[in-house]
This record gives structure tokens, sequence and C-alpha cells, in this order.
């Protein structure tokens, strides 16, 4: 029972990394010519980033709302109720793949989302620092260890 799961677990996660692959190349091809077929997705999208679904599904609902920022570029600012406050959020998640596209998506708003995310980034910025630190701590700490390993 437990080995069927954990199958069913690596099929919704390859399912999700193509459904995010396929989505990547729809709008890097077609911009904002595909948001009536995205407006369509957009419920089970953002079902992803609910808090009680797995990591997972966190992961590849920010990267999918990273390319939805990327590639709309200001014209994403209506689809932000649904991915700010998440992105946010997530951008201090213990799950480094969550955190790298929370935090890949906090620098696309910031490249390319416009003057209409500026507050939004200002946020994120003390957020950002704290994860680096963190991450800086740990490397350390690691090296640290390797070298009364060795």
């Amino acid at each position: 029972m437990e080995e069927q799961l954990e199958e069913e677990d690596d099929e919704d996660v390859y399912v999700l990394s193509k459904l995010g692959d396929l989505i990547h190349a729809l709008f890097s091809t077609h911009k904002d010519a595909l948001t009536p077929v995205f407006d369509q997705l957009l419920p089970s999208v953002v079902r992803l980033l609910d808090r009680a679904h797995p990591w997972t599904d966190h992961q590849w609902g920010l990267c999918i709302f990273d390319d939805v920022v990327e590639y709309l570029g200001p014209a994403s600012a209506k689809y932000q109720e649904h991915f700010v406050q998440p992105m946010l959020h997530y951008v201090t998640n213990s799950q480094s793949e969550v955190r790298q596209a929370a935090a890949y998506g906090c620098g696309v708003l910031g490249q390319f989302g416009g003057p209409g995310f500026a507050a939004v980034c200002a946020s994120a910025l003390p957020e950002l620092v704290k994860v680096i630190q963190v991450s800086e701590h740990l490397i350390q700490l690691t090296v640290s260890y390797c070298t009364d390993v060795v």
C-alpha cells in the first residue's frame, strides 16, 4: 500500500512538472495571447499554492506563476491576488525547492513586473535577506563539520 502511494505521488509530481513545462513553453511563445486559456486553468493552479497541499504542489504552482510574471510582465498584475501572498510566504519554506521557486518569483517580479509590483518587491527583501543569512550560516556549519571529519 505504501509503495503504491509513493508511486502515485511520483506520478503526480511528474504530471505537474510536464504541465509546468508546457505552460512555460506556451507563455514563452504566445505571451498574453495565452491568458484566456490560462484563465481556465487558474483555479487549479491556485489550488497548488494551498498550504494544505504537499510541497511539490507549492513548487510547481510557484513556477507557473513565475512564468506568468516573466512572460506577461505588468499585465500579470491581474493575477496578483492569487500568487503574491503565497510567494512571499513560501520564500522562507523549509523545502529548498519551494524557497527557490518563491525567491525566483520575487526576482522576476522585480525584473519584469513593472512599477506596480515595487511595494511587493520591497516587502520581500527582508525575508530574502533572512534566507540568505540562514543559508550562509548552514554553509559555514557544513564546511566546519567537513573539516572536523577530515
